[in-house]
């Protein structure tokens, strides 16, 4: 059947249009929403809505998304550091760590992306919101 996915059920044939079990997850739990659901101009407006920033540069990348690339940047420094001891010594490794992990702390972009994930998980939060009020 064209324009429908099947979703996870209770081992029934569920089947659903498309976005729509992604929407539903996503109101399940909008901090770990890597895509945000709906379409790209509706995000973007509802970001810019509330966002200090205005209109986001990517307004499909979820909460979930921007704090896996904060981890992946925190991950990285671990294994640069880890893969320097050769070289660098245990000593050496720790300072590097410590000096990238204040450097990491000091960036500006750490905040500026915690703030956009927070913006985007306050806008699923009202769309769960809106969805319990109609639901009921």
């Amino acid at each position: 059947m064209p324009g429908t996915s099947p979703t996870q059920g209770d081992g029934g044939a569920k089947v659903a249009l498309d976005g729509v079990a992604q929407e539903e997850d996503a109101i399940k739990s909008p901090a770990l929403t890597v895509v945000m659901p709906g379409s790209a101009e509706q995000n973007a407006q509802e970001i810019k809505a509330i966002s200090p920033e205005g209109r986001p540069a990517d307004p499909k990348a979820g909460p979930g998304a921007l704090y896996g690339f904060l981890l992946l940047a925190i991950l990285l420094l671990a294994v640069a550091s880890l893969a320097s001891v050769p070289w660098l010594g245990w000593a050496g490794a720790a300072m590097g760590l410590g000096f990238g992990a204040l450097a990491l702390c000091f960036n500006p972009e750490l905040a500026a992306t915690l703030s956009r994930a927070a913006e985007r998980r306050h806008v699923l939060e009202n769309r769960k919101r809106d969805h319990d009020h109609k639901a009921t």
